[in-house]
């Protein structure tokens, strides 16, 4: 939203002498269309939210502790879950390049910059991920030792993923300190949006801790069953 500072206050009755010979402006088109501004802005925040918020942490989160389960599943969601999410990042930060200018200059007692210089760094190291997930080196197959390029491949790339995570959140965070709400409101969609979030992901790595604990001990009482070795052995 247009932000008008008054820089000096004349004190005077005859205004329409003061203002003789000034070229009178219409009002910024900002003004004018400030409807649309703040849907754009609401489209630019829920896209990103959805896809820093929720899709790309759970494809992370099943990266982490998924694992337990045969068959590459957790790869195969991770595989549809990260594209995916970083399709709908790409599309809130086409909204922002196409129609906002946070990044013209710095403006002054606002965080508008930060939120857009920290937005770019993060779409960078985003769009970076799958790119690096291309070349990665093959996994080691089973009895074989892992080579040194796949360890510093999975270091770099794990970490890379959960850093641009976490400073997703702090610009996610940043952005909802902007004028689009009033400072009660801000607290309160933070909290509302923290709790939703927070709890979903917790959620999610609750169900994947219960999954990995349960699927162990099926797979430990199997091993015990006479009947099932018996049957493992004839297969």
């Amino acid at each position: 939203p247009a932000i008008i500072r008054v820089e000096e206050v004349a004190h005077t009755d005859e205004f329409d002498t003061l203002c003789d010979g000034i070229q009178q402006f219409a009002p910024p088109r900002i003004i004018k269309d400030s409807g649309r501004l703040k849907r754009l802005i609401i489209a630019h925040g829920g896209l990103m939210m959805f896809a820093w918020g929720f899709l790309l942490p759970s494809g992370a989160i099943l990266a982490r502790f998924g694992k337990h389960r045969p068959d590459g599943w957790w790869f195969k969601l991770h595989r549809i879950m990260q594209p995916l999410g970083l399709v709908f990042a790409i599309a809130g930060w086409g909204i922002a390049l196409h129609n906002f200018r946070s990044l013209d200059r710095k403006k002054d007692g606002t965080h508008y910059y930060t939120h857009a210089a920290l937005g770019m760094t993060v779409l960078i190291l985003g769009i970076l991920q799958p790119f690096n997930a291309l070349i990665r080196p093959h996994a080691p197959k089973e009895g074989e030792e892992k080579t040194t390029l796949r360890f510093i491949w999975e270091i770099l790339h794990k970490r890379l993923g959960w850093l641009t995570l976490l400073l997703a959140i702090v610009t996610i965070g940043i952005g909802t300190t902007l004028d689009l709400l009033t400072p009660t409101n801000q607290r309160n969609f933070q909290i509302v949006m923290g709790v939703a979030v927070g709890g979903s992901l917790w959620i999610l790595m609750e169900v994947l801790a219960y999954d990995k604990n349960h699927y162990k001990s099926v797979a430990t009482s199997e091993d015990e069953d006479p009947g099932t070795l018996e049957k493992k052995e004839i297969l």
